[in-house]
This record gives structure tokens, sequence and C-alpha cells, in this order.
């Protein structure tokens, strides 16, 4: 194999943070861990968007920015490349009663929706 063929193939080697498998795999742990420094950033981001209700809203890589949105009354996609972060988001969704909230496993760098759909992305 040469050096550019050996190269090619160590580009293509994905670390654990750029696999699916590896949020999925952490997505508990990143609520335990995560949750409240990011839900200081979500709140912050929150109030300089003010959400109406009805607005629609697309949160890529969903956390908790997604459950707040859903809280001012927009109509909320939420995705993510890991299944496993879409359960654990699907958790709090049935916990807290926010059906404003659907889900979408997809890969945020290749998204598979409409242009001009949204009123707010996150």
């Amino acid at each position: 194999m040469s050096l550019s063929e050996k190269q090619a193939v160590k580009a293509t080697v994905l670390a654990p943070d750029q696999q699916p498998e590896g949020w999925s795999d952490i997505a508990e742990v990143y609520d335990q861990s995560f949750v409240s420094m990011t839900s200081q950033l979500a709140d912050a981001a929150l109030q300089q968007l003010d959400i109406r209700p009805g607005e629609k809203v697309l949160d890529v890589a969903t956390g908790v920015f997604a459950l707040g949105a859903a809280r001012c009354g927009g109509e909320v996609l939420a995705t993510d490349f890991a299944p496993g972060m879409i359960e654990r988001l699907q958790r709090h969704i049935d916990e807290f009663d926010l059906s404003l909230i659907k889900t979408a496993v997809m890969d945020g760098q290749a998204l598979e929706l409409p242009d001009d759909h949204f009123d707010v992305a996150a």
C-alpha cells in the first residue's frame, strides 16, 4: 500500500465523537455530565431568539435546546445522527409531555429537509 493510500484509509477512520455509535453509547452519561452546562447555553440562546408559539424550530445535534423551544411554543424537529441521543431526548419528551417536539435520526451535515421551512435553527 502506497503512502497516499495509507493516508486515505487513515482519513476515513473517524474518531468516536464523529460516529453515531460513539454518541449513542454515552447518551445517558451525556445527560448526567453535560446537561447543566448546555442548559445554560440553551437558555441564553432561547432568550435571544424569543421563539413564539407556532414557529418552526430545527434543533440539529439535539439536546436541551429542543425542550426549551417546545416550552416556548415552538414546533420543534429535533435531529441527531445518533439513535441513542434521540432515544434519550424522547424519554424527556415523554416525561415532560412535550408533544410539540418531533424527532428524527438525521446527519446534521446532510439534512433531508425542505429549504426555507424553519423559522429558527440551532
